[in-house]
């Protein structure tokens, strides 16, 4: 009985004294403000009326700039034992958790890792200091805190890819593993489990356990420095077994392919990103935006895409029509430069094509009226026209401006052609007094009873022109016919039995082998032979 009226009455005193104190706390209040710069406070006496020192920190205004600030209260001592810090909107609420710690002597004290350092960077914040210690005290702030703008950015990211990442066998691995280093601390509690008799009493063991986990998880991450050092090779090999054992285990399940299982693990990592955006923002309001942003996009991604594309389709399709960008047109130098080049490029991509083994050789050279000069081509030894062609289409691209848009396509054509013919007729007479070959001329000249004969390069008459087409066009079946290159007779002339008044020969030997005045004479056959013709 007498021990009881004790404690009855020592919890009386208890209560009157915190009582008193934090009656006298209340009725002045005197905080002072914390800044950047740091505080000395002394080590307090036994006998002081009070151990508990007051503080507040006005914040700064909701800013978009300040959207990854961080407020954070530097404190020198170093064992947590020593002080307790009590943080509140105002002083009530500052010394209501004060009271809770004061009570049973301390018993139901927060445990220190329920304490924040970490202030509202927005409103009034008041925080108590309970010790006897000497201490320094200040407000360190960092404008961005990088590691929340990248738990942001990640968790976004996190949140967008949450379909494709259940999807990944990678990802299903590594989480395995990791879970599987964080649930092997429940071993201990699975055995207690399984050695109980009734299953009620193995359910608080087993909620329990994980709390137990994370408090040792917290307690080796406090100390995981001095954990390091000291157990290297024992962590080493605990953190492998633990990892070969998880993976082992999921490589015998292997990853989950039905459509809910993905949907479940899809809406989980939504969910911690979702969680990692509102912890990581420190304006409220903007966490909410973005994470309902979010939600409407995994809910509308499927028909919000089409709708928005199409909408931009349409809005630049109306801002071409309307205003239309001015083209600008080449010059003449321009057009000649890309003509070149484009021609080049054409001509290149030809000789690879048809050097290639894709290409039918003897189709290609069966066709062709010319293949040696078609392989000259390929082999890049000439080009794909001539000079004399060159200089034609100057020539008729020249005069082409000189039929006006009221000239018939007849009149055209047949000033086209009778050009073609006057051009060709006098490069062949050029050609022909040039020839070094002057006896044949005369004989065959004289044989049709021509007298008109070339001794110092006179100019030949228009009467000349069928003796000249007839002798080009023997020359040009001479060099066709690989049989006939020893010589060449005309068809009107006599026998080799039949006497010749003036010369006793009635074949002449010819060299088949052309001259440099005489290569460039004829350059295409079907050209030569379609004008010979006409």
């Amino acid at each position: 009985m007498d021990v009881r009226w004790l404690l009855s009455f020592i919890f009386q005193v208890q209560a009157f004294l915190m009582s008193a104190e934090c009656n006298d706390i209340m009725q002045e209040c005197n905080s002072t403000e914390l800044g950047y710069i740091p505080m000395k406070v002394p080590r307090k006496s036994s006998w002081a009326p009070t151990t508990l020192d007051v503080y507040h920190f006005n914040g700064f205004d909701v800013h978009f700039s300040h959207l990854f600030i961080e407020v954070h209260l530097q404190i020198n001592l170093t064992n947590e034992q020593t002080y307790q810090i009590y943080q509140g909107n105002n002083c009530s609420s500052m010394l209501e958790h004060y009271r809770d710690d004061q009570r049973l002597f301390g018993l139901l004290r927060y445990a220190s890792i329920m304490r924040s350092k970490h202030l509202n960077p927005f409103g009034r914040s008041v925080l108590g200091v309970f010790t006897r210690e000497p201490y320094t005290i200040r407000v360190r702030v960092w404008d961005v805190n990088y590691i929340r703008l990248g738990v942001f950015l990640g968790s976004i990211v996190l949140f967008l890819m949450s379909a494709s990442l259940v999807r990944n066998a990678l990802l299903y691995y590594a989480g395995g593993c990791a879970a599987g280093v964080v649930a092997s601390l429940l071993i201990v509690a699975i055995i207690f489990y399984r050695f109980t008799p009734k299953r009620w009493t193995g359910l608080p063991i087993l909620f329990g356990g994980w709390s137990l986990s994370f408090y040792i998880i917290y307690m080796v991450w406090k100390n995981f420095t001095l954990l390091l050092l000291q157990y290297q090779k024992f962590i080493a090999a605990y953190f492998a077994t633990v990892t070969l054992i998880s993976f082992a285990i999921c490589y015998r399940y292997g990853p989950p392919t039905d459509v809910r299982s993905h949907n479940l693990a899809q809406w989980a990592l939504q969910s911690i990103a979702l969680a990692f955006i509102y912890f990581s923002c420190q304006i409220v309001e903007v966490a909410y935006s973005v994470m309902a942003v979010l939600l409407f996009w995994a809910a509308a991604k499927g028909w919000i895409v089409p709708v928005v594309m199409k909408f931009f389709a349409v809005m630049n399709t109306v801002r071409c029509f309307l205003f239309p960008k001015s083209r600008r047109l080449l010059t003449l130098e321009e057009y000649e430069r890309q003509g070149e080049e484009e021609t080049s490029k054409a001509l290149d991509e030809l000789r690879i094509y048809c050097s290639s083994p894709e290409v039918n050789a003897w189709k290609i050279t069966s066709s062709l009226s010319d293949p040696k000069r078609f392989a000259r081509f390929v082999d890049g030894s000439c080009g794909h026209v001539s000079e004399e062609e060159s200089l034609l289409h100057e020539l008729e691209c020249s005069r082409m401006d000189e039929f006006s848009d009221d000239s018939g396509e007849d009149e055209v054509l047949a000033e086209q052609r009778t050009r073609g013919h006057a051009s060709f007729r006098d490069v062949q007479h050029a050609r022909l007094r040039s020839d070094p070959d002057l006896n044949l001329r005369r004989r065959f000249n004289k044989h049709r009873g021509r007298d008109a004969v070339e001794e110092r390069g006179a100019n030949d008459s228009d009467s000349d022109s069928d003796s000249d087409r007839e002798y080009l066009k023997l020359r040009l079946e001479q060099e066709k016919s690989p049989m006939r290159r020893d010589c060449i007779r005309h068809p009107n002339f006599p026998s080799a039995k039949e006497p010749i008044n003036n010369g006793p020969a009635t074949m002449t030997s010819f060299d088949p082998t052309p001259g440099p005045s005489r290569e460039p004479m004829i350059t295409d056959d079907s050209e030569s032979d379609s004008l010979l013709g006409n």
